[in-house]
């Protein structure tokens, strides 16, 4: 039993238990704009100082290095964790970078308050990055936590998705799509290794409405110098709105002639106390008993 593995896990729970019960509940969003961007402002400095404390263990700066593991610690320990801080770092930035939360608070207005704004934007669109190049080093079995293998990727690449459709002209537009297929092809790996028993289209998805929404921008502003690389955030995700009806793709994919998808949507409707392993219970009734590790 690798002790340092399990005081991280613990001390990254109890942080991401504090997050939620801050960004995450409807009195959060009524606290107002200036309160909440505090909270965001605290929390993030806790999460640098838990970070500053395992660096000289998981170094999570760092891509990860398969020939010097942290002692006693194994490959998927390790996932698990890097992806435990990724999604904390998401938990809390986001509550700033949603559309939907901007439009609640009112925060594009608020001059004071874009420079964390932005820090947020930029440190979402970072940690979805370094979650999606990460995917790499996810291996398949009935040991994979479902966290690691399907929850982490798919926030990463959800956020990755939002962040282009707010900035299709940012100039690392190309390499984020570029991730968008990278992290669509973790979902394919996924099917492969599952025998296609389990299948999500919608990563795929995913990936082309954002290389088509960039194509849409990128003709819409063909030529108009008065246009930033930074599109406007309060106007841009209604222009794409277009895109998203057109396709319907979310609908699409749950009326997919494929005879798996029933299946797949219910094994992945879950209770956090079964999202322990990645193990299939196959397509019957009798779902197999999913034990915590």
């Amino acid at each position: 039993m690798n002790l340092q593995y399990f005081s991280i896990l613990i001390r990254l729970a109890r942080l991401s238990s504090l997050v939620s019960k801050r960004l995450s509940t409807i009195r959060a969003y009524q606290q107002g704009a200036e309160l909440l961007v505090r909270s965001v402002a605290e929390l993030d400095e806790q999460l640098n100082v838990l970070k500053r404390s395992v660096d000289p263990i998981l170094v999570l700066d760092s891509p990860i290095k398969l020939n010097r593991p942290p002692a006693g610690m194994t490959l998927q320990q390790l996932m698990y964790l890097r992806y435990g801080f990724f999604n904390v770092t998401l938990d809390i930035h986001t509550a700033l970078t949603y559309p939907w939360s901007r439009g609640m608070l009112g925060l594009t207005p608020h001059v004071a308050l874009r420079n964390q704004v932005e820090k947020s934007t930029q440190m979402v669109a970072e940690t979805c990055r370094n979650a999606i190049l990460a995917t790499e080093h996810i291996h398949f079995d009935a040991s994979t936590p479902v966290p690691l293998s399907f929850f982490g990727p798919i926030y990463a690449l959800i956020n990755l998705f939002i962040y282009i459709l707010q900035t299709p002209q940012q100039p690392r537009i190309q390499s984020d799509l570029a991730l968008m297929d990278v992290g669509a092809g973790h979902f394919a790996r996924m099917q492969f290794a599952t025998d296609s028993e389990i299948s999500f289209s919608f990563a795929k998805e995913m990936a082309a409405l954002a290389h088509e929404a960039v194509e849409k921008a990128s003709r819409r502003y063909a030529g108009n110098d008065s246009v930033s690389t930074e599109a406007d955030l309060s106007r841009f995700p209604q222009d794409m709105s277009d895109t998203m009806t057109d396709r319907n793709v979310l609908g699409e994919d749950l009326q997919s002639d494929d005879p798996t998808a029933g299946y797949a949507n219910s094994f992945f409707d879950l209770e956090l106390e079964n999202w322990s392993t990645f193990l299939p219970g196959g397509f019957d009734d009798n779902m197999m008993d999913f034990s915590v590790i």
